[in-house]
């Protein structure tokens, strides 16, 4: 059951992050978020193109236009989620937002909640992010009519202290079968059926996966950051590109640090099947405690 109150009390306090969690077969409960991720922008490397639009979005707060809402799709691990959190807290990291930013993250199961959390958000001064994180839904899912109504098509106007953020490996969100698609009477109408619900987004963005050389830069940042090196010339891809002519002459192990980790980066993103943020962080991870 929906509890307005106790809801209200949550959201009053101190906190600046919530999260709404649903339990199939239990109440939904609401809880502050003590630790949430300290992301930035500069954070962000190769996804700098993304960040203008969601920014300029974000800024129809400051002129009494809800936000439209947004859907980021595309490949996994490639910082959906994180630009999400990079920019809400560059909100209140800047000191020209008067008005503090909250976030609230919502799980799937919580879609048939949301409507009524929203409705309660609108009754709030201040500003809302609600992030519903990796959605997808199955072919017979009764939260994906429920998306739909919300974010087009029911009785609720969209308030103007709240932003609505999905993110998604899947497009149109819905993992179709191929039988589901063969039986149908009308294979065509299903398919739009399943596209519906990414039409209903003011604004969609494509995170693609990066290639090898943007992969590079992302685990060399990191390594930085994490003190792994203390910094890396400008012309580490000629380096790359010149040791790997030596090496496929003369095979060999570079002894030159950059060169160590790019080799080692290149077989792990290798053996995991992935380049994106989340392969160079692991890497990173398993870097700091020798364990590759």
């Amino acid at each position: 059951m929906f509890d307005g109150s106790s809801w209200t009390e949550v959201l009053s306090g101190h906190h600046h992050a919530f999260r709404l969690a649903a339990p199939p077969g239990r109440p939904p409960f609401l809880f502050p978020v003590h630790h949430p991720r300290k992301i930035l922008p500069e954070d962000l490397i190769g996804r700098e193109a993304v960040l203008d639009p969601l920014r300029k979005n974000l800024a129809g707060f400051t002129h009494g236009l809800p936000p439209l809402p947004v859907l980021l799709y595309g490949h996994r691990g490639t910082g959906k989620t994180s630009t999400v959190i990079a920019l809400w807290n560059e909100w209140n990291h800047k000191k020209k937002n008067q008005e503090l930013l909250r976030l609230l993250q919502i799980d799937k199961h919580g879609i048939e909640y949301l409507a009524p959390l929203i409705d309660l958000l609108s009754t709030f001064s201040q500003f809302f992010l609600v992030i519903l994180d990796d959605l997808a839904f199955s072919d017979e899912d009764d939260s994906f009519r429920q998306m739909k109504s919300l974010l087009d098509g029911g009785i609720m106007a969209t308030p103007v202290n709240v932003a609505l953020f999905v993110t998604t490996n899947i497009r149109h969100m819905v993992s179709e079968s191929r039988e589901s698609l063969s039986d149908a009477l009308h294979p065509q109408e299903s398919r739009d059926d399943a596209l519906a619900l990414y039409d209903r987004f003011g604004l969609t963005l494509f995170f693609d996966e990066p290639d090898q050389h943007a992969y590079f830069r992302l685990v060399l940042a990191k390594a930085v950051s994490s003190k792994i090196l203390q910094s890396f010339p400008e012309n580490w891809l000629s380096l790359w590109e010149n040791w790997q002519k030596t090496a496929q002459e003369v095979p060999s192990i570079p002894e030159d640090p950059i060169l160590m980790i790019l080799t080692r980066a290149q077989r792990f993103s290798r053996e995991r099947g992935s380049r994106s943020g989340r392969t160079a962080q692991q890497f990173i991870d398993l870097l700091q405690r020798n364990m590759i």
